[in-house]
């Protein structure tokens, strides 16, 4: 400002004036002198334009100009929590309480993954509100010879967030592959071949009668997934995490989680077009937070507790007090389908 116009000075007063860094209270007239009154402390005043970094998703900006101070980045995040619009995009920020596990459904989780689960990924079916079995990947199914075999016909142009096709053969390899991992061997155990028996047609064979075959494919852990995530869930190091779902996963560290709309969705597109999840430290929470404190290590370092992945034992009633609920009521709300 020393080194400004007469001119050029009054237009930035008046704009500190309007943020209210400042009070100024100008006088006209010779001898007259304005009056200038300091009303933010520089702490304040660096909060504040790191709160408009934050508001335009500019978080890297809005960290570097905070000096890197984690409790005042992460205070901020939680006060511009929610749903925003910005040039015709639709962007939720959350935060929650502790750091996400990988989203891979060939492991037991808890609720709240369970939920991004389902946002990431797809099955052949999968159920509605009143507990019926409906089309998700397989448009229609039908069983033959007294239940022991199951055919699948599935959507044309379905595609993985890589690009690639979900037919009949790529969902052959991941059906053959949650075959071989102990979790899903109990309820596999009858199945004698999953084969691709056209481009859109998948064939199971079982070895014994099973009317609930295609319930039974409704749970999360049935969803599908491409060659390149198989064991992504048990890899020492970090394999991406490719579905076919609403979302796709765009970033996922111990700091953040990023999802962003699928455009080649096969269902109805997600309204929101950006959510934005931040793990912050539970000293940032209320000292009200129920979250469970018991914990487990997994292969990429988050802390998680073990949970079975089953509708019927999945019982954490406990996370849904926290931050479970807010993801989501806030992504749910803003999106055509969760």
């Amino acid at each position: 400002m020393l080194f400004a116009s007469p001119r050029h000075t009054r237009s930035i007063l008046k704009m500190m004036t309007e943020k209210r860094w400042i009070s100024w209270i100008p006088r006209v007239g010779r001898n007259q002198r304005s009056t200038l009154i300091r009303t933010m402390s520089d702490d304040e005043v660096k909060r504040d334009v790191a709160s408009g970094w934050v508001k335009s998703s500019q978080y890297d900006k809005a960290l570097e100009f905070l000096d890197h101070d984690q409790v005042a980045f992460g205070q901020l995040l939680q006060q511009n929590a929610g749903a925003q619009v910005s040039e015709g995009k639709v962007r939720v920020q959350l935060t929650y309480n502790r750091p996400f596990t990988v989203l891979s459904p060939s492991r037991p989780h808890r609720n709240s993954e369970r939920f991004l689960i389902r946002q990431v990924h797809a099955g052949l079916v999968t159920l509605n509100e009143q507990g019926d079995v409906v089309a998700d990947i397989a448009h229609h199914w039908e069983a033959e010879q007294n239940f022991h075999v199951w055919r699948f016909y599935l959507r044309p142009s379905v595609y993985f967030h890589n690009g690639s096709r979900v037919d009949a053969k790529a969902v052959s390899e991941s059906l053959v592959y949650a075959q071989s991992l102990p979790y899903f061997r109990n309820e596999l155990d009858h199945v004698v071949s999953i084969e691709a028996v056209g481009e859109n047609t998948l064939e199971v064979t079982l070895a014994r009668q099973d009317k609930g075959f295609a319930a039974l494919l409704t749970d999360l852990k049935y969803s599908i997934e491409p060659r390149e995530s198989f064991g992504s869930a048990s890899s020492s190091t970090i394999k991406p995490v490719i579905g076919c779902g609403v979302f796709s996963l765009a970033e996922h560290t111990l700091e953040k989680m990023e999802l962003t709309a699928n455009d080649r969705y096969h269902g109805l597109r997600a309204l929101t077009d950006q959510v934005s999840i931040w793990s912050l430290k539970k000293d940032l929470f209320s000292k009200q937070s129920t979250s469970c404190n018991h914990t487990v290590t997994d292969s990429v370092g988050h802390e998680a507790t073990p949970v079975i992945s089953h509708p019927e034992l999945d019982y954490l009633a406990d996370e849904g007090k926290s931050g479970g609920v807010q993801i989501r009521k806030l992504v749910s709300n803003t999106d055509v389908c969760s």
